[in-house]
């Protein structure tokens, strides 16, 4: 018996033998070492004293697969295990928790933050700022930030769930941009900023804002957007590749992009525009086709291969408008009427005048004009030549005036049609010896001059 009880290899002497040399106690954190993952403690049962390069434990493997926590200085308690001089970290320690954690109906209160009330079984990850991951009892899912943005998945409605201000997802070639406005800087996708939009419309980066005073930027408003590329193709640099509409393969993106906006831009920040109006939805693709409205609510049918457009216009405008090329366009809309103008500068319009009487106006591009309207027709050829060629000229008029207004006024005129085509018939026609002026021949009195071709209404 005696030497069985001197053999300290039995599993009862060995475990009271270490008793006698190991004990479990209590500490609190006073200091985190973040390189040496060490902490520095305060033990009670010591008389406060200070133990110094104690490893921090967790529920993770050597391969770093688990969880860890951080202990918090002047907050956290830890159970230590005292081995001969050394101490190991095996647990944490809370007391009073119930203090600052919430009841099931959510009606208590208290001068502190208080955590979630959880169900038996639920499982709930914290972060120092109220950050958290809960795996709820009902299967679902949430993800929240300190600042309440979070994601949700609902498992009992498969609804994913999200608040959060902007978002921007990369996919196998599709990206999908929401909230405000952010454009690559320095060259990557990966680092954004936000776009902002001056009080004289004018596009930049908020990085790039004056400074009018210590802590106040310029007037500016953050710009808004819904876009969905498809087809990303990003550079060496890891910036977006130009998108070209003559080689959209290599370009990007190389299928198409859909974007709704305070203002469309494209991804290096520059804001898109149709005939100077702000863009505020696009759908472009590759083929050269796309669908654009503008800050006036006209819409566009777009050829950008072609540089062609038709357009809709909105409100007081409405109307349409075919475009080919850089300046061929037809226009149909209320106030301007019907126009057609060649890239030239040539214009035809049809329209009404300020009574709404009808008027026609052919204009070339150096100015000179016909206008056809309710007093008649005007040709405005000043420092051009009018050439009239014809078979037969046939003019029904009861006056010819030259002198301009003036001689219309007045009556004041240089040639009168029934005077001059008597003195020409009788001159002429009427007998062999010389022209009486009066009094007028029959022929005169009809208006005929067959022999001479003029005739006078």
């Amino acid at each position: 018996m005696d030497d069985i009880l001197k053999r300290s290899d039995l599993p009862v002497i060995r475990k009271s033998s270490y008793a006698k040399e190991q004990q479990i106690t209590y500490a609190r954190v006073i200091n985190v070492n973040s390189e040496t993952q060490t902490m520095t403690v305060k033990i009670p049962s010591e008389g406060n004293r200070t133990e110094t390069g104690i490893p921090i434990n967790n529920m993770v493997s050597s391969h770093g697969v688990g969880i860890r926590m951080m202990p918090i200085p002047g907050d956290s308690y830890v159970f230590l295990l005292k081995d001969v001089e050394n101490y190991i970290h095996i647990g944490y320690y809370l007391e009073g928790i119930e203090d600052f954690t919430q009841n099931r109906k959510g009606s208590k209160t208290s001068n502190i933050l208080l955590q979630r009330y959880l169900e038996s079984g639920e499982v709930q990850l914290l972060g120092l700022n109220n950050s958290e991951i809960l795996l709820a009892n009902d299967g679902s899912v949430l993800i929240k930030t300190g600042t309440n943005n979070f994601i949700k998945l609902e498992d009992y409605t498969s609804t994913l769930e999200g608040s959060f201000s902007n978002t921007k997802l990369e996919m196998d070639g599709t990206r999908i941009r929401s909230g405000n406005i952010r454009r690559p800087l320095k060259g990557s996708v990966h680092e954004d900023d936000y776009m902002v939009e001056l009080e004289d419309g004018t596009v930049k980066p908020k990085s790039l804002l004056e400074e009018i005073s210590p802590g106040e930027l310029e007037s500016h408003r953050l710009m808004k957007e819904f876009l969905i590329q498809v087809g990303t193709v990003p550079g060496e640099d890891g910036k977006d590749i130009p998108f070209d509409q003559r080689d959209p393969e290599n370009s990007s993106p190389n299928v198409g992009w859909m974007s709704l906006a305070t203002q469309v831009l494209d991804e290096n920040g520059n804001p898109q525009k149709i005939l100077g109006k702000k863009v505020h939805f696009m759908t472009r693709l590759s083929g050269g086709g796309g669908i654009a409205v503008t800050e006036d609510n006209s819409l566009y049918l777009l050829d950008y291969r072609g540089k062609n457009f038709t357009k809709f216009s909105a409100g007081s405008e409405s109307g349409k408008s075919l475009r080919s090329g850089d300046k061929n366009f037809v226009s149909v809309s209320g106030p301007q009427g019907v126009e057609l103008q060649h890239e030239d500068g040539a214009s035809i319009t049809l329209k009404g005048d300020n009574d709404g009487n009808p008027e026609i106006i052919m204009t070339a591009r150096n100015g000179q004009n016909i206008t056809l309207n309710k007093m008649g027709l005007t040709l405005n050829i000043d420092g051009g030549y009018i050439t009239i060629n014809g078979k037969e000229i046939n003019f029904n008029a009861e006056k010819f005036t030259f002198g301009g207004a003036l001689a219309a006024v007045t009556g004041d005129s240089l040639f009168k049609a029934k005077l001059t085509a008597a003195m020409i018939d009788v001159h002429f026609h009427a007998g062999p010896i010389g022209p009486p002026v009066v009094p007028l021949t029959p022929m005169v009195l009809t208006g005929m001059i067959a022999s001479t071709g003029l005739n006078v209404g």
